[in-house]
C-alpha cells in the first residue's frame, strides 16, 4: 500500500507539471510577423497593418502574463488550457484561458487595454480612454457569458455537467478601472491581474462538492485538447495583397537587399557581402504562414530565387519537414504552430514602441 501510494503521488506530481499547457503565438500573430518580413519595405508602413499587429501582440503579452500568474496557483489538481477553440454545432468559439478543477471550470477572458477603462452597465459597453482617444468595446462580461453558454452546450454533448465561472482579467498594470454605475456583476467578475490568484482561491473555496475525480478531470483535459481547432487566417486576402507586394528571394539581414545569392553552401548578399547559412528556413516557414501549409520544390525554387533543383531538394530535406507524394509530386508540409519561432519581432518595430 505504501509503495502504491508513493507511485500514485509521483504520477500526480508529474502530471501536474505537464498539465499546464504552454501558450504559443496564434497563427494570426505569427502570420502578421511573417507579413512584415516578406512585404516590400514601402508596404510595411500601412497604418491598419501596424495597428492590427500591435493589438494582437498586446493581446498575446496580456495572455502570457496571466499564464505566469496561473503558474503560481497553489491548487495541484487543476489543468490549464490556453487559447482553446472548440466547435459547438456549426460555430466555433474561442476562450483565452480555461482552468479545469475538480469542483468547477474557470473561463478567463483576458483584456490588455491601457488608459482608463469605463464600464457602462446600462449600455453594456466598455469605453477605453487613452489620452484624447476613446474606443468603445462590446461588454466583456456579456462576451464571457456567451462563451460560457457555448462551453456548457459543448460539455453536455459528452455528458458533463459542472459549474462554470467566468472572469474578465485586466492585465495592463497602468490601466484605471471605473465602474460608473457601481454594477455588482462587474465588481464580481472584472478583476485586475494582481487579484487573479486570490479571486480564484475565493471562488474555488466557496464550492464544496467535488464533481470530477482526478482521472475524469484528466480525461476532460485530453478531450478538450483533442477537439481544439486553432484558427488559421488568410492575411493575403484580408489585406488584398498580390505578388507585386512581396519580396522575391531572401533578404539581407544587414542592408535589406534582396535576393541573396547561393554560393557553396551559404547565401551571400551581392551588395554588402553579408553571409547567411539558414536564411531559407525563415522564408519557407513564412510561406507556410502566409500562403498554404505545403510547398513543392518547384514553388520553393521560385520563392528562394535559385534555379538549382538539387539545392532546393537539399534545403527542404535538411529542415526535416513531413512530406507526402512521390518524386514527381512530392509536397513538404508545414510544421505545427508550436514549432514556429516564437521570439521574432519585425525589424521596423522595437519593444519600447510596441509597448506604448
Amino acid at each position: 500500500m505504501s509503495n502504491l501510494y508513493t507511485i500514485n503521488n509521483k504520477l500526480r506530481r508529474n502530471f501536474y507539471l505537464i498539465s499546464f499547457r504552454k501558450r504559443f503565438k496564434s497563427h494570426h500573430l505569427l502570420a502578421h510577423e511573417a507579413l512584415f518580413r516578406r512585404l516590400k519595405p514601402k508596404y510595411r508602413y500601412n497604418e491598419n497593418l501596424q495597428a492590427n499587429y500591435k493589438s494582437y501582440r498586446a493581446g498575446h503579452l496580456g495572455e502570457t502574463s496571466v499564464d505566469y500568474k496561473l503558474s503560481l496557483f497553489p491548487k495541484k489538481d487543476f489543468f490549464h488550457l490556453p487559447s482553446l477553440r472548440l466547435k459547438n454545432n456549426f460555430n466555433h468559439f474561442q476562450m483565452d484561458s480555461i482552468i479545469l478543477t475538480p469542483k468547477l471550470i474557470f473561463d478567463l477572458e483576458i483584456k490588455n487595454l491601457k488608459g482608463t477603462l469605463e464600464y457602462n452597465a446600462t449600455n453594456r459597453q466598455l469605453i477605453q480612454i487613452d489620452g484624447d482617444k476613446k474606443t468603445c468595446y462590446n461588454d466583456p462580461l456579456l462576451q464571457a457569458e456567451i462563451q460560457k453558454r457555448h462551453l456548457q452546450q459543448w460539455l453536455r454533448k459528452f455528458g458533463i455537467k459542472i459549474p462554470i465561472v467566468t472572469l474578465v482579467v485586466s492585465t495592463n498594470p497602468s490601466s484605471i478601472i471605473r465602474n460608473k454605475e457601481n454594477d455588482p456583476l462587474f465588481n464580481e467578475h472584472f478583476i485586475p491581474l494582481e487579484y487573479l490568484i486570490f479571486r480564484l482561491e475565493e471562488i474555488y473555496d466557496s464550492y464544496s462538492e467535488v464533481i470530477l475525480s482526478f482521472q475524469n478531470l484528466k480525461k476532460l483535459y485530453h478531450l478538450m485538447m483533442k477537439h481544439d481547432t486553432p484558427l488559421f487566417s488568410n492575411l493575403i486576402s484580408y489585406y488584398n495583397l498580390n505578388r507585386n507586394h512581396f519580396i522575391q528571394g531572401i533578404t539581407c539581414e544587414r542592408c535589406d537587399f534582396f535576393p541573396l545569392k547561393r554560393n557553396r553552401g551559404y547565401w551571400i548578399c551581392p551588395k554588402c557581402g553579408q553571409t547567411d547559412y539558414d536564411g531559407h528556413e525563415r522564408v519557407i516557414l513564412d510561406y507556410f504562414l502566409l500562403h498554404q501549409p505545403e510547398i513543392t520544390s518547384r514553388i520553393c525554387t521560385n520563392l528562394l530565387q535559385t534555379a538549382t533543383h538539387n539545392t532546393v531538394y537539399h534545403l527542404l530535406t535538411s529542415m526535416n519537414l513531413k512530406r507526402i507524394g512521390g518524386k514527381k509530386n512530392r509536397k513538404y508540409l508545414s510544421p505545427e504552430l508550436s514549432d514556429f519561432p516564437q521570439d521574432a519581432i519585425p525589424k521596423i518595430f522595437n519593444v519600447s514602441i510596441l509597448d506604448r
